[in-house]
């Protein structure tokens, strides 16, 4: 077995949040995050641009996003 993804799994850079799969370059993000962006979308963040970049920069943990969103609206 090939060695552990740092990407994948409990991080401790991030509490040990789930982290999810890079996306591979050339995809299409918003197909790619869909549930996540769902999610966001049924919890008022309706900005789709802004909640992609959160969701790339969190490797798509959606609490993680979250909490990148509202620290924008500090």
């Amino acid at each position: 077995m090939m060695g552990a993804n740092p990407l994948m799994g409990a991080n401790p850079l991030f509490g040990g949040a789930n982290l999810g799969p890079v996306p591979p370059a050339n995809a299409n993000l918003e197909e790619f995050y869909k549930d996540q962006l769902q999610q966001l979308k049924d919890m008022g963040f309706t900005n789709k641009d802004v909640n992609i970049q959160v969701l790339k920069e969190s490797y798509g943990n959606v609490e993680i996003a979250i909490e990148k969103l509202l620290n924008m609206l500090k």
